[in-house]
Order: C-alpha cells, then structure tokens, then sequence
C-alpha cells in the first residue's frame, strides 16, 4: 500500500475551478463509486450563511444545478481525482442552534443515461458497438472490450440507456461503470494490478467475508429460438463446483452463439461471486470498483486475491476512510 502523510486534504472543483473559499468550508464528504450504478456524491459545507446580514455565503449562492463537480481526496503528499459528475440537488439545512449548512448531491455523467426511456431496434451489431453509440449519444467517451457475437437483431423496448446497457453486461458477464471521463464496459472477470495488498489488524481495520454455497452452480443451459430456421437454439456452460443444475429460457436468444455467451455469463458470474465481503481501510484514494485488492492475515478460507466492486471515501472532522466490498471466488 502507498505510504501516506497522516494529514487527508479535500479539493473541490466545480465547472473546473478550484474556490478557495468553498473549499475552506467543506464539512464532510461521502462519494460512492460502484460498479453496474451510478456513483453519487454527497458534500456538506458550513458556515454558509451569516447570520447577521441574514444573507447566504456568495461562495454557495453561485452554485448551480447541473454544474460540474470534481473531487479529489488523499494526502498532502498524495492526492488523486477520485469521482467527476454534476450537482443534481442542494439541500439546506438551517438548525435551532449551531451554523447552517448546505448538502450538494451529485451523480456521475452516467446520470444522463436514466432521463429517457426509448424503444429501438439496433440490427447487425455487437454488445460493445451499442455501448460505443450510446454513449457517444450523450457525450461520453468509451473503454470498451470488443465482443464476440454478432447480433442480428437487439431490442430495447421502453427502457432507460442505462438499464438497457445494465442487461446487455448482465448477459455477457461483463461490468460498466464510469471511470476516467469515460464509460467502461469490460468482462467481470478482468481486473487490474493489485492495488493494494492489506493485513488485518495493521491496514486492514475490518473485514467481513461470506462463503456461500447458493452460487455455486454445476451446470448451465440457455434455450433459444432461431426465427428464421424455426429451431430451438441451446447453450451450455460447465463448471466444477456445486451441485445445481439451472436451465434458463430466452426469448431474445436467436442463435447458439448467443445461447452458449449467455450460458457462460451465468455461470461465470456465480463462480465470482462465491466469496463476498465488506471491508474498512485508512483513506486510499486508488481503491475503486473493478480493481484488485489482496486481503491478508485472515486465514487460508479467506485470504487472497479480490475484485473491488464497491468504494464509499469518507472524508470529515474523522479524517478520511474507505470502505469498500468485494467479491471473489475463494478457496478452490
């Protein structure tokens, strides 16, 4: 794990400047990065109000819905950029004794992708071509992996952008978030280099893992419908755990192709999932949702290698802490 000074530091930007003023006024800070979601910001400054004048701080008077909000947190010798969106509500607070305060609330751009349900039929095309069209729809950039399957047809029928783009990674096992100032779209099972290797009882402050039979799966079959051939289409995936067999039917599955992706997707996605757990760290700024973290010091069942798929950075009068879960697949 990267060595730190003890002392946190919190830089707000908004529209791309840094405020001084609005900075010095940060009371707290929660940001939420997680994957297959959207990321939400929570920022409650003080002392926005003088209470003489009966007049509002210009430095918050000035805020906008809408505007863009960045954040970094870490230490002085080590900040990182840590979440980008825009405030999408100000709540004010003005309490029978103490300061007012004022709590921005805030999405990642993944937020422009819940705010219209549409119905459309994308025709010759893979999963990573649509992620690309759509998010180029809203501005977005992309991190995408190339798909395998070329579909003949694919419907979205009355959904957001999001929910529709959620279903196509859920079919695929892959995952999507927002990282980088663009929209990521990549396999489950791929994650980065360790960033960060923590022990209980030194780094590690807490940890609570669950081993769970109930995702282990033996086998797994998709039926499908050909249209054109007026056959029914199958797919299997095998794994080498458990003792389940699960048969799922499709009627967006059109090909064996599609039905042995999907079949994959269902079965790998359960093997991932096998151990699951919520952990507490100091303040790290580079633990984020689809990263790798190595968890050490707690025995053989529960010790190696995970996926992040989950952050919350608290930063406060505290100092700062990361919580975060993960998933794995645990002992073989």
């Amino acid at each position: 794990m990267a060595k730190y000074s003890l002392l946190p530091v919190c830089r707000l930007l908004v529209n791309g400047r840094e405020n001084s003023n609005l900075n010095s006024k940060i009371l707290a800070v929660d940001v939420t990065l997680q994957l297959n979601s959207v990321d939400e910001i929570s920022i409650t400054l003080t002392d926005v109000f003088d209470v003489t004048s009966r007049t509002p701080s210009s430095d918050v008077e000035g805020l906008q819905l809408y505007d863009q909000l960045g954040l970094e947190l870490g230490y002085l010798d080590a900040r990182e950029s840590i979440v980008e969106g825009e405030l999408t509500a100000i709540e004010a607070s003005f309490p029978d004794d103490g300061k007012a305060t004022l709590r921005l609330q805030g999405h990642s751009p993944l937020v422009r992708l819940l705010r219209e349900r549409r119905t459309r039929t994308f025709t010759k095309i893979k999963d990573s071509a649509i992620v690309k069209q759509i998010a180029g729809d809203h501005g977005l950039g992309v991190s995408v992996k190339n798909t395998r399957v070329l579909h003949d047809y694919v419907i979205q029928a009355n959904r957001t952008d999001l929910d529709f783009l959620l279903e196509r990674a859920a079919a695929l096992n892959f995952d999507l978030w927002f990282e980088g100032g663009s929209v990521v779209f990549r396999s489950a099972r791929t994650t980065e280099t360790e960033i960060a290797s923590l022990a209980w009882r030194q780094d590690l402050l807490s940890f609570t893992p669950r081993l769970d039979s109930r995702t282990e799966i033996r086998k797994v079959t998709v039926l499908g419908y050909d249209p054109k051939t007026k056959a029914a289409v199958s797919g299997s995936w095998q794994g080498n755990k458990g003792v389940r067999v699960k048969t799922f039917g499709d009627p967006t599955v059109s090909t064996e192709a599609e039905a042995k992706a999907l079949a994959e997707a269902i079965g790998a996605e359960a093997k991932g999932r096998r151990v699951t757990g919520s952990a507490s760290t100091i303040g790290n700024p580079r633990i984020r949702p689809g990263r790798a973290i190595d968890l050490r010091g707690i025995g053989p069942r529960f010790s190696g290698r995970y996926k992040i798929t989950r952050a919350t950075h608290r930063y406060g009068s505290d100092g700062y802490r990361t919580d975060f879960d993960v998933q794995g697949e645990g002992p073989r």
